[in-house]
């Protein structure tokens, strides 16, 4: 399948898989620059072959392992409206995807397909302000129980409070920079 076809932005497609190969290391190709950061998500998958998953390592309290296809099936940043951060009574945080009409649409179609699987959001950025490489991590784990015809995604950010409001700016600052 050619990679411009699976994603609705070819030049975000090559970023994320150069970042992916390289350990996303390049701050200087980057959409929103230095302070933006990248988003996709993967399902898990019950296969083991390493020609077609991707292992990852998820919670990061108590670290498990996860296996997910090679190729993520959403490039959320590309189609997102707005990420928002919310603090409950308890003190956790929840975070907020809001799509675009396009994003609601595939957020739906894939809510159907996937339909109780688990999602891995894997982020790249930069984990604390004055690093100077960008390193991919599984930001959260998404359950798609039911048909999503909301638009909008939530999900128990699996970082700090200050990690995760860091990355909320950067993934709307990416995002704007992505759909000009």
């Amino acid at each position: 399948m050619n990679v411009s076809t699976r994603f609705s932005n070819p030049i975000f497609a090559v970023i994320i898989l150069l970042g992916f190969l390289s350990g996303c290391s390049s701050l200087a190709k980057l959409p929103g620059g230095k302070k933006g950061a990248l988003l996709v998500l993967f399902v898990e998958t019950a296969s083991r072959d390493p020609d077609l998953v991707r292992r990852i390592e998820w919670h990061m309290e108590n670290p498990r392992e996860a296996f997910v296809e090679r190729e993520p099936i959403m490039e959320p940043l590309a189609i997102l409206d707005k990420a928002k951060l919310h603090n409950l009574q308890d003190g956790s945080h929840v975070v907020e995807l809001k799509f675009n009409n396009r994003g609601a649409h595939h957020l739906e179609a894939i809510s159907i397909e996937q339909r109780g699987r688990r999602i891995f959001l894997v982020a790249c950025y930069q984990q604390k302000k004055d690093d100077t490489k960008l390193t991919a991590k599984c930001i959260g784990v998404h359950v798609l129980e039911s048909i999503n015809r909301t638009g909008r995604l939530y999900f128990t950010p699996d970082i700090s409070g200050d990690e995760a409001e860091r990355l909320i700016v950067s993934f709307n600052k990416t995002a704007k920079a992505i759909q000009r």
